[in-house]
């Protein structure tokens, strides 16, 4: 997948291409230089969208409108539950540490 973002617009474009497996080298050398190819194409597809607006020579662009309140509010919504998760797993942790460490061996 691949993301860039136009300075100053507040827009954001994505590109992605899917593969089948069949279509991924198995052997490390040859995967290896699959994935500087992709590297490759990927830098390319980033300086053509630069100077042209498009990623490649058939792109098309689906608009989705994402009203900013809505995201504001999933953001806040994430943060939180992240911090609140966090608290939750240090004191599971914390307890068991300490339940753990009355055993001795």
């Amino acid at each position: 997948k691949q993301w860039y973002q136009r300075r100053g617009t507040g827009e954001v474009y994505v590109n992605f291409r899917t593969y089948k497996m069949s279509d991924v080298p198995t052997d490390e050398k040859e995967l290896e230089q699959w994935l500087y190819d992709r590297y490759e194409e990927k830098e390319r597809m980033l300086e053509r969208f630069e100077t042209t607006g498009e990623f490649t020579e058939n792109s098309t662009f689906t608009l989705l409108d994402l009203p900013k309140g809505r995201l504001i509010g999933n953001v806040i919504f994430w943060y939180i539950l992240a911090f609140f998760l966090f608290d939750l797993y240090r004191c599971v942790l914390g307890n068991l540490w300490r339940f753990a460490s009355g055993f001795v061996l």
